[in-house]
């Protein structure tokens, strides 16, 4: 499945997120690093988060996600499956505190290498690891 935007340039419709094979196949390193208290930055079609909650290893699971529809869409099933181990919150991942987090994991760019050139992450990058916290990435190569 593929969710598409329009874009601003021609009105062509462009891929937002999809569960292609590679997709999954970028996401399975972060799920394997999930473990205690986790924060994830970007909810998406649902699939990672879900492969994070079957994890015996993580406690619990914070979701940030500025998209209301897709917290509705696809955050309610997963609501009604883990409830007491899943908190969904409508709002600005780099607004939040990452330091409470065992694990952090970000998924939020359009292409697999955007987080090198996004400015306000690098700082939250900088923090979670001074402070010796795990932080994964979308385009992190060791996995």
């Amino acid at each position: 499945p593929i969710i598409g935007v329009r874009n601003s340039y021609g009105g062509e419709i462009s891929p937002w997120m999809s569960l292609t094979p590679n997709e999954v196949l970028t996401q399975r390193g972060q799920i394997r690093r999930a473990k205690g208290k986790v924060g994830l930055a970007g909810l998406g079609m649902g699939w990672a988060a879900k492969r994070i909650l079957e994890r015996k290893q993580v406690k619990h699971l914070t979701i940030y996600e500025q998209d209301l529809g897709i917290i509705q869409t696809f955050g309610s099933p997963l609501k009604k499956q883990f409830s007491d181990r899943l908190t969904l919150v409508n709002g600005d991942a780099y607004d939040q505190d990452w330091l409470q987090f065992d694990v952090s994991i970000w998924d939020i760019w359009e292409q697999y290498y955007d987080c090198q050139f996004d400015k306000k992450f690098l700082p939250i990058l900088h923090q979670i690891s001074e402070n010796g916290k795990a932080c994964v990435y979308w385009g992190t190569m060791a996995e």
